[in-house]
């Protein structure tokens, strides 16, 4: 008896604005070091995929990537947050008196949270921006399609070069 509703953006778009995120700085994303970084590492190497659970850990993980890698930051994560929130209120407002159980990414929960606040409190949230298709070169979609398969590969033979050391 329950109504399922999914409310996060469409995939192609978010992939389609992290595209669009200056070169620089998805090579930065690839190459990022910093003291933060050690959960974050271990969870993209398998190593501690438990430790992105634990409250801190996403804080610190969040707060590194909104500091050094905003573009990637906002596509993947605040983007996402606000539209997510707004399909929440809309849920609200359909179902009035209702339950609603939402299931998010960790990461996504205090920016949903935020966001909703905001729009309980009168705030309107301008859905263009969010749904907007900006036009992509093949060669830059190529690019980065080709470093992000780099990087995968060269994480696991580091990971299995490790294990015979």
């Amino acid at each position: 008896g329950c109504v399922v509703s999914p409310i996060d953006r469409d995939i192609e778009i978010t992939m389609n604005h992290l595209l669009n995120v200056s070169f620089k700085e998805k090579i930065k994303m690839l190459t990022a070091e910093g003291p933060d970084l050690g959960v974050f590492r271990g969870v993209l190497c398998g190593t501690n995929i438990d430790a992105i659970l634990e409250g801190e850990n996403i804080k610190k993980i969040m707060g590194y990537v909104r500091e050094t890698l905003p573009g990637i930051y906002s596509a993947l994560v605040d983007e996402r947050d606000r539209y997510m929130a707004n399909s929440l209120s809309r849920l609200k407002e359909t179902h009035p008196g209702k339950k609603i159980v939402a299931v998010v990414g960790a990461a996504h929960v205090e920016g949903i949270s935020r966001y909703l606040r905001e729009i309980d409190g009168g705030r309107e949230v301008d859905l263009m921006p969010l749904r907007r298709i900006y036009p992509l070169s093949f060669i830059h979609g190529f690019l980065f399609l080709f470093i992000v398969l780099l990087a995968y590969v060269l994480m696991k033979f580091s990971s299995v070069t490790r294990k015979f050391i």
